[in-house]
């Protein structure tokens, strides 16, 4: 196994980090470990943002339905045609499922406070 030089290792981890910039995630505001969303669906859930060092508070969502709802908003006719896996290289593949923060997304978190 031959090392990773540090210069391209830091180059990697400094892209990795701005990429996933402006991902959302969802944590339960219950005592006790974190579990899976199936494991008390009513209890609020604090939607949080990575700015790209930590992740920053955005929202709290009554339960898991709602909190669901903003990070996957229901299919719509306004919303761009999924391309073919044939047409889409690796970058645009990990950008469209990373759930990076979109107009739509922020209109739904608008709601929610």
């Amino acid at each position: 196994m031959s090392d990773e030089p540090f210069e391209q290792w830091a180059r990697r981890r400094e892209e990795e980090r701005k990429r996933k910039k402006g991902r959302l995630r969802l944590n339960t505001l219950n005592s006790g470990p974190e579990r899976g969303s199936h494991v008390d669906p009513e209890v609020p859930r604090l939607i949080s943002r990575w700015d790209g060092y930590v992740w920053e508070p955005v929202a709290v969502a009554c339960n898991w339905a709602a909190a669901a709802s903003v990070l996957s908003p229901p299919s719509g006719a306004d919303e761009r045609p999924e391309q073919s896996a044939s047409t889409r290289s690796p970058g645009q593949n990990a950008q469209a499922h990373s759930g990076g923060i979109t107009e739509r997304k922020r209109a739904r978190l608008r709601g929610l406070l």
